[in-house]
């Protein structure tokens, strides 16, 4: 082998959601004199020019999916082969283009780890979510994967690791590797907020926001009686949820939300945007930022928000504990508790002291812990340990 090592990156997903984020960061800090990155995706479009922008080649047709969650013999039965075929066409690739390691940006694609063993390379699989260790036949399939068709796990936080070695997962096989951020772009001296102005909202009034695509475990419909709540005190606010609204085939969640803000009488106070790119603009718009999620493993929001310097209150769950110090870089909540949400929106919104106190800690958090440059460069560690040392 000689530098630049080939990396192959699967990405299963074909949306922008933390896995994709995480993994743009990857390629963008990448030292290309020591590793070139190629990607395979599901299809073209918005999310694959994200990588081709920054000089990755992009492989398309290989079929790959994340694990199916049926209990169907006919439906497990046609992903198996599926999967199978999914993996021999990756491993096809991987001889041809003489890659050096394969990158699973994903504990749920099974394919991406049987192509690399077929294709006699060595694989790392990115835990970014805790959702595969159940149902419980699930969980014990993915650890025998995991275990015997990776080189190294590489875990997005503390509480992550230790639920995968609670599972079954190797321990000296997993390394925590925290998110990481452009703090060069997180940056709130450098930016002048407009969302205020584009939903036609006076700037002396409070906006509240969240920011995930609408699925049910990043908790949209706490954030929404919370938002009653707050305005149930008399408390005069508008909010904002930011978000792809398509995740679901039907945009059930999306339209359950809607039709819940209309049933509580808010609908006049609640904003939709969609998926949008200025992250940063939306974050430096609100005045307060909410984490409402059931679980989470390594979020990249929160760790967005601390850096914009913005008062955080995120639900006390797994990754949101770790990432955000309580009563220091923000309020943790129980989660499933929009009364406790609420509370704590209204105690940002009136003490602006504290609001600014735990901004200015969050991004100075970031700036020691959660840096792309640090996130990065880990990660290009552990690949020279895998290629040249053979762990």
């Amino acid at each position: 082998m000689s530098l630049p090592y080939h990396i192959l990156y699967i990405q299963p997903y074909a949306y922008k959601s933390g896995p994709h984020q995480s993994l743009r960061e990857l390629v963008s800090n990448l030292d290309r004199t020591q590793f070139a990155p190629s990607v395979v995706l599901q299809e073209p479009g918005a999310e694959a020019d994200d990588f081709i922008s920054l000089g990755a080649k992009a492989y398309f047709d290989c079929g790959i999916k994340t694990i199916l969650r049926s209990f169907s013999p006919f439906r497990q039965s046609q992903f198996l082969t599926g999967m199978m075929s999914c993996a021999k066409r990756i491993a096809k690739l991987i001889i041809e283009q003489k890659v050096d390691l394969v990158h699973v940006n994903s504990e749920a694609c099974w394919g991406g780890n049987f192509a690399a063993r077929i294709a006699k390379t060595p694989a790392v699989s990115h835990l970014h979510g805790l959702s595969v260790l159940s149902p419980y036949l699930v969980g014990r399939l993915t650890m025998f994967i995991l275990n015997n068709f990776s080189n190294v796990l590489i875990s997005v936080s503390d509480i992550v690791r230790q639920s995968y070695i609670d599972s079954g997962a190797r321990a000296n096989k997993i390394r925590t590797v925290h998110n990481g951020i452009d703090i060069s772009i997180f940056d709130p001296d450098n930016i002048k907020p407009t969302l205020k102005a584009e939903l036609d909202i006076n700037e002396n009034v409070p906006l509240v926001g969240m920011i995930a695509n609408f699925d049910p475990r990043k908790g949209h419909h706490n954030f929404v009686d919370a938002c009653k709540h707050v305005l149930a005190q008399g408390y005069h606010a508008q909010f904002v949820i930011v978000g792809n609204t398509e995740i679901a085939d039907d945009n059930s969640y999306f339209k359950q939300i809607k039709e819940k803000a209309m049933h509580l009488g808010i609908a006049d106070s609640l904003h939709y945007t969609g998926l949008r790119s200025d992250i940063p603009n939306v974050l430096a718009s609100l005045d307060v930022v909410v984490q409402p999620s059931l679980t989470e493993a390594g979020p990249i929001v929160p760790i967005e928000a601390m850096a914009m310097k913005r008062p955080l209150i995120v639900t006390d769950v797994e990754g949101n504990s770790e990432e955000v110090l309580n009563g220091q870089t923000g309020i943790l909540v129980p989660k499933e508790n929009p009364k406790a949400m609420s509370d704590a929106i209204v105690k940002l919104l009136k003490d602006n002291d504290q609001a600014q106190r735990l901004g200015e800690n969050g991004r100075q958090r970031v700036l020691e812990n959660f840096t792309n440059k640090v996130y990065a460069n880990s990660i290009q560690q552990i690949y020279k340990e895998v290629i040249e040392l053979k762990v």
